[in-house]
């Protein structure tokens, strides 16, 4: 039945989907593969923007806003789902219309009346202050530089059934660039570039975003001290080495670094060699920058 609201438009058709083909829908959820479709029959609605409030398992999921273009207009959403999740959907307009809050039960889509949807608010106030809880104890460990500990109280409140974004942003932002700010300050910077990598591809913002460009101009400058100091020695070995006779095979595979000096043999890796009129020619792989040199040594031809 037609269910309308004291702000004018109203909706003949609502409800849950297994599909939407010809801006029809199919089915009524229950057998939805992957995706779990919500469609909405708008009249009398021109000029509004519908919003579609996704809850899973009692806990708000995805907010779709959807234009509503035509007096006679039907739109839909659509969410992945996981399998032992409930799914329920509150339909509101951008102008504060409640039109009604649907759930996908065992049997039929039914529409959840007002004081459900009041004692679900008071549940949601609760798992609001669980995750406020939750956070506050991560970002204790992170203050004690204990990224392992707030790694933990995430991991754990996950596992038992809390999956807040909030907990899902934090191990990706805020947590990652706590784990960058240690590679950084460890000189592990070719492992701090991959997380680098990941971390632009998140939706940083605020102190967020600053602490990354911080982080990552940080990194830039750091990796171009290592790599200028680690040439500076090279150019000082690579002087000695042209001194010294041809003591080794030039077909002979270099499979250490215990002709480096120190420290360079600690971090410096051969990578490549080549053989040339009586020189090895060797890539070293820096494993602190990810950054690659070459030296030349005397070699004796076979």
């Amino acid at each position: 039945s037609a269910v309308s609201a004291d702000c004018g438009l109203f909706l003949p058709r609502a409800g849950f989907a297994d599909n939407v083909v010809d801006r029809e829908p199919v089915g009524s959820g229950h057998q939805a593969a992957g995706r779990l479709w919500f469609f909405t029959e708008v009249a009398e609605g021109t000029g509004e923007t519908l919003q579609h409030q996704w809850y899973r398992n009692g806990a708000e999921d995805a907010l779709i806003r959807l234009p509503v273009g035509a007096a006679s207009w039907r739109t839909w959403s659509s969410r992945q789902i996981e399998d032992g999740s409930q799914y329920s959907v509150r339909v509101t307009t951008a102008s504060g219309c409640d039109l009604g809050e649907y759930a996908l039960t065992d049997h039929e889509p039914a529409r959840i009346p007002p004081q459900t949807r009041q004692a679900r608010s008071q549940n949601l106030d609760q798992l609001s202050s669980d995750i406020e809880k939750i956070l506050s104890e991560a970002h204790d460990a992170l203050a004690k530089q204990d990224i392992p500990g707030a790694r933990l109280h995430i991991r754990l409140a996950q596992e038992n059934g809390n999956n807040s974004p909030a907990l899902q942003r934090f191990l990706e932002q805020e947590l990652a660039l706590a784990e960058l700010a240690r590679e950084v300050d460890n000189d592990n910077l070719y492992l701090a570039s991959g997380r680098i990598e990941r971390l632009a591809s998140q939706p940083l913002s605020g102190a967020s975003l600053v602490a990354f460009n911080q982080l990552k101009q940080r990194w830039s400058q750091r990796r171009e001290e290592l790599h200028q100091e680690t040439r500076g020695r090279l150019m000082a070995l690579q002087r000695s080495l042209n001194t010294m006779p041809a003591t080794v095979n030039c077909e002979a595979p270099v499979v250490d670094s215990l002709w480096l000096p120190e420290p360079e043999a600690q971090w410096l890796s051969v990578t490549e060699q080549q053989a040339n009129a009586g020189l090895q020619i060797l890539s070293l792989f820096d494993q602190r920058t990810g950054m690659l040199h070459q030296v030349e040594r005397p070699c004796r031809q076979l």
